[in-house]
């Protein structure tokens, strides 16, 4: 369902140039087919310690921004925190 108030919380420079770096550190794990979407987020959630519906990256903090960009940084569509 569409509506008009808008999900994410408004940014001043820094926050939208954060949140452009966490797209591309993270979105790469579930645009590669390596999981879904879905997973990605709720992988992404557990890690930050939030509820799943509050992970979004236009909804984060700035710290939790930069913990995205640190976890998913080198990302080639896996998780580069996991131990193999």
């Amino acid at each position: 369902k569409k509506t008009l108030i808008p999900l994410g919380r408004m940014a001043d420079g820094k926050t939208r140039a954060l949140r452009v770096k966490a797209h591309a550190a993270f979105d790469p794990l579930w645009q590669s087919g390596s999981m879904s979407r879905t997973k990605a987020y709720l992988q992404l959630s557990r890690k930050l310690g939030i509820d799943i519906k509050d992970c979004h990256i236009a909804m984060l903090s700035d710290a939790q921004l930069q913990t995205v960009i640190l976890i998913y940084q080198d990302n080639d569509g896996t998780d580069s925190t996991d131990v193999i």
